[in-house]
């Protein structure tokens, strides 16, 4: 099910300018943020890996901007990411007022996030959001993105751990893309979930029922890494790893200056 809300304006494409055919290419997605008092750009670390050889920019005012410099990603356990169980990191993109973004981009605040799990009766209902590559046009030397929202139930924390994920670690949703719904009773093939790595994951709120329209106070629970096509899921890691990491970070700055 592929749900709106104003909550997604904080979730931005990845561009790079070195495409296959010297063209801009969508590359994964992030979340635009304000946390310890920076603007920070959440994503996936193997996202930004493409960094080191490629440009890689945001919406920008106007067109598409750089990275800054300032990139820190999970550790990659003898240079595979593959094995990296987190695989997220972050850019810190200036002070929070002073962020370099798109008029249109809403940043996602720390008070704004789930830094603990859903409680209550039920199981989570997650939002996965992010850009595609596949649903990206480019005419010339303009790219244009489309952002994808897909919604779908939590899965326990049984079935997790029976797949080889960590309950405490990550969140994860099925995605059949055959087996799509749009609106409530449309069926339709969902698009290719390439470029939404790095993404952001949205929890709604307990209880669901009695729910007339979409929430305006979604969570930000976590960071899109990974399509598992062959068990036809949707796989991130929860937010609190990386705001854990950006917090020590800017502490150990402090103490440092």
């Amino acid at each position: 099910m592929e749900v709106d809300g104003p909550q997604f304006a904080a979730v931005v494409p990845v561009v790079t300018l070195n495409g296959a055919r010297g063209a801009p290419e969508v590359i994964g997605s992030g979340v635009v943020t304000t946390i310890a008092g920076d603007g920070q750009l959440l994503t996936a670390a193997h996202v930004l890996d493409k960094a080191d050889a490629d440009v890689l920019l945001i919406p920008g005012p106007p067109g598409f901007v750089a990275f800054p410099n300032a990139i820190f990603c999970s550790e990659a356990p003898g240079g595979d990411r593959d094995r990296d169980e987190l695989d997220i990191g972050y850019v810190r993109l200036g002070t929070a007022t002073g962020m370099a973004i798109d008029p249109g981009v809403t940043p996602v605040d720390h008070a704004e996030m789930a830094m603990s799990r859903p409680q209550g009766d039920g199981p989570t209902v997650y939002t996965f959001v992010g850009f595609p590559w596949r649903k990206s046009k480019t005419r010339g030397g303009d790219i244009f993105s489309e952002q994808v929202r897909i919604t779908g139930t939590g899965l326990d924390d049984l079935e997790l751990t029976w797949r080889g994920y960590d309950p405490d670690k990550h969140i994860a949703i099925r995605y059949n893309r055959k087996k799509m719904t749009y609106g409530s009773i449309n069926r339709a093939i969902g698009p290719k979930p390439e470029g939404m790595s790095g993404g952001g994951i949205f929890a709604w709120p307990k209880p669901l029922r009695g729910l007339s329209s979409i929430p305006t106070d979604l969570r930000l629970a976590g960071i899109i890494h990974s399509y598992d096509q062959k068990a036809a899921l949707l796989i991130g890691t929860r937010i609190e790893y990386l705001v854990v990491a950006i917090v020590r970070k800017a502490i150990s700055d402090e103490r440092t200056t």
